[in-house]
């Protein structure tokens, strides 16, 4: 490797690059793979997904990712002599905390009481103050 690729963290809407890079002679083809489903052992081509760049360095970039990006990816650098070599790695996206309502006005009589309701969705740990 002259980059091992290595797990990485985005928070979703963020860009991420994954990095893959390998040496030889002939000049070995990178190939990036996706895991089918949440466990690393089948994978699928990973080509032509929309927000996500392919370069010819190996780089796998991720345009405002999603949660849908989470998973196992696998890269791969082969160049016909010998077996070539690959790497596993698992990339976390992270859902920042959010209000999925936003303001909500209520009125209320004076001296009567009122309910007020501060609902926020995210990955955990989300602490409400």
């Amino acid at each position: 490797w002259t980059v091992e690729p290595s797990d990485s963290n985005a928070a979703s809407g963020q860009d991420v690059t994954l990095h893959c890079q390998a040496d030889g002679y002939p000049l070995p083809t990178i190939m990036w793979r996706k895991a089918v489903g949440d466990q690393p052992g089948e994978y699928k081509d990973f080509l032509y997904e929309p927000n996500v760049n392919y370069f010819r360095n190996g780089s796998l970039e991720f345009l405002h990712i999603s949660k849908e990006s989470e998973g196992y990816y696998l890269c791969e650098a082969k160049n016909d002599i010998g077996s070539g070599v690959s790497k596993v790695i698992f990339l976390k996206v992270n859902a920042p905390a959010y209000f999925p309502q936003k303001a909500k006005q209520m009125q209320v009589e004076k001296g009567e009481q009122a309910h007020l309701q501060c609902n926020a969705l995210g990955d955990n740990p989300i602490e409400i103050m």
